[in-house]
């Protein structure tokens, strides 16, 4: 879907460039080119990093990346970045400390 949304902003910045290259004078197609092209790829961006992350669960054939005990999202983080996922299981166990306490 988030590509379909990219598309949708890709056509946009063509309106706008087109109504340019037409010669409008209304200086709100500079804008809208702009602001669509980059929309259009930051969620291209987040897109190829997501396919990137797939590629490197499917191809370290670890099938924790996307099978979790507790359905928690930072146990796939623990097969490729064992650091990281230490760091978050900390963070996480640190709220719910301080969550308990507050009651």
């Amino acid at each position: 879907w988030i590509s379909l949304l990219a598309g949708a902003f890709d056509g946009l910045e063509n309106l706008a460039l087109i109504q340019l290259l037409l010669g409008s004078e209304l200086t709100v197609w500079n804008g809208m080119s702009r602001w669509s092209a980059l929309a259009k790829f930051g969620l291209l961006l987040s897109v190829m990093g997501w396919l990137i992350y797939i590629g490197i669960c499917r191809f370290s054939r670890k099938d924790r990346c996307f099978r979790s005990r507790r359905r928690n999202p930072f146990n796939a983080l623990r097969g490729i970045f064992p650091e990281l996922h230490a760091l978050c299981r900390d963070v996480l166990s640190v709220k719910k400390v301080s969550r308990k306490e507050s009651e």
